[in-house]
């Protein structure tokens, strides 16, 4: 391979950014020779096919392992990021998406010319972390260069820049798991937990909207009322304390449930006419779940999404901000006020294999169902399959056919195979009603009042 062939004249982690010539078994050659070699092996990377992570395989393998998968799985993942940039028609045309194609060439170098001997991970390390580093305002940048064509006339058709971004995205997701991991593991942790609780998430996700709230709109500790409750599952009705903890990765579900409270927060808000008004009409977050996943809906009575924009929620032109500064988006998520926040939430939902669907109600208010794999086996990577530089899509928004769920690690799971599949899914909340809010109701209910 080309980092067994390519090593630093120098040594240490920082060495092979300052030497102007590298070695090529013993016979030192030019950057620009160097660079032409690693242009060459973007085309040849690009054309490979990545290995889905499962959640079995992030909390089995060992600090080694997931060097050794980094290593492997994140110059292929950039080099398909590289091409996917150059599928953009007039490209070149914007210095944003120039720059961007840039940042991800250096990414991809970087990790090029490792090579990992003798178990020493230093050089890794530091590559992996200035990448994350590197590449942190990377879909900003992305954004703004979209707007950048649109305003030089060369705006991209909505049928191409949507299953495009979703391809994008969902990639970067990817890759953005396999460097946190990276990073966690050589500190001896993980970012995912064996024991997340989805209540403890959605509570801290209101506190989170709780402080937007009151930023946004000036209101001193009288705004919404967020109500989070937990149902019971059917194998221990009695138990209004029960907890549906499963393994998952908690940033990922947090900023999914801040998301959908944002917008329920928003919406209440500015269609009522008086704190009275915002106080009567709660948002409503139920979390519940089965044996093989974890529901949680999130329930407001805003008047629901009009007829006029319910086609475009989902869409990564669309956004209710007025203009893209607008405090509220950007405090609240990194990439809120670009319209990419609903959307973006529904590929996180979808990269372990859930999915996140919206109800709307004309005149009462709007929905959110998420479901989450809860099952270590189950919860896995949705990957784009690409076949040299392109991707097959179909309707663009159908990922049932066209990611690969395969999972390489599949035997390194210790959880047992479930018997039998529950007949009747009670992690289907939508046919449940939503218990008034008392004290009598019978789900444990942790009550934050906005």
């Amino acid at each position: 391979s080309l980092r067994q062939k390519l090593r630093p004249s120098g040594h240490g982690g920082h060495g092979f950014r300052r030497q102007q010539k590298r070695q090529l078994h013993g016979v030192s050659i030019p950057q620009h020779r160097l660079t032409e070699f690693l242009w060459s092996d973007v085309c040849y990377l690009a054309e490979q096919g990545a290995t889905p992570l499962s959640l079995c395989q992030v909390i089995a393998a060992t600090p080694l392992q997931v060097a050794e998968l980094a290593n492997r799985e994140l110059p292929i993942r950039f080099a398909k990021r590289i091409r996917q940039i150059e599928d953009i028609p007039g490209w070149h045309e914007s210095q944003d998406l120039v720059k961007l194609r840039y940042l991800y060439f250096q990414c991809f170098s970087d990790l090029r010319l490792i090579d990992l001997k003798d178990h020493e991970l230093h050089d890794l390390t530091v590559a992996v972390t200035r990448t994350k580093h590197r590449l942190n305002g990377a879909i900003s940048l992305m954004m703004e260069a979209l707007q950048e064509l649109k305003d030089k006339g060369l705006a991209l058709q909505e049928s191409f820049l949507e299953p495009w971004l979703d391809r994008f995205l969902l990639s970067r997701i990817g890759t953005e798991m396999l460097t946190s991991h990276y990073v966690a593991s050589m500190e001896g942790s993980s970012i995912v937990e064996k024991d997340c609780d989805p209540t403890i998430i959605c509570l801290r996700a209101a506190e989170r909207a709780r402080w937007l709230c009151m930023e946004h709109y000036k209101r001193i500790g009288n705004t919404v009322k967020i109500k989070v409750e937990t149902l019971p599952s059917r194998e221990n009705p009695g138990n209004t304390k029960e907890r549906h903890c499963f393994t998952y990765v908690p940033k990922y579900l947090y900023y999914m449930v801040l998301e959908l409270l944002k917008n329920s927060a928003r919406a209440t808000i500015e269609t009522s006419s008086s704190q009275e008004e915002i106080e009567a009409r709660p948002i409503v977050v139920t979390v519940s779940a089965n044996s093989g996943q974890v529901a949680i809906r999130i329930q407001d009575m805003a008047g629901g999404i009009p007829f006029e924009v319910a086609e475009r929620v989902w869409s990564y032109t669309y956004s209710t901000a007025d203009t893209r500064s607008d405090v509220w988006e950007h405090q609240g998520t990194p990439l809120a006020g670009y319209g990419v926040g609903l959307p973006l939430s529904r590929l996180y939902a979808q990269y372990l294999g859930g999915s996140l669907n919206l109800m709307s109600m004309p005149g009462e208010g709007t929905t959110a169902f998420l479901h989450l794999k809860r099952l270590q086996r189950d919860a896995r990577e949705q990957l784009p399959l690409w076949h040299g530089e392109k991707c097959q899509i179909g309707d663009g928004m159908n990922f049932k056919n066209e990611f690969c769920n395969s999972c390489q690690f599949r035997d390194s799971c210790s959880e047992p195979l479930p018997m039998a599949v529950d007949p009747v899914d009670p992690v289907d909340v939508r046919s449940r009603s939503t218990p008034a809010p008392s004290a009598a109701s019978s789900a444990s209910t942790a009550a934050v009042t906005m």
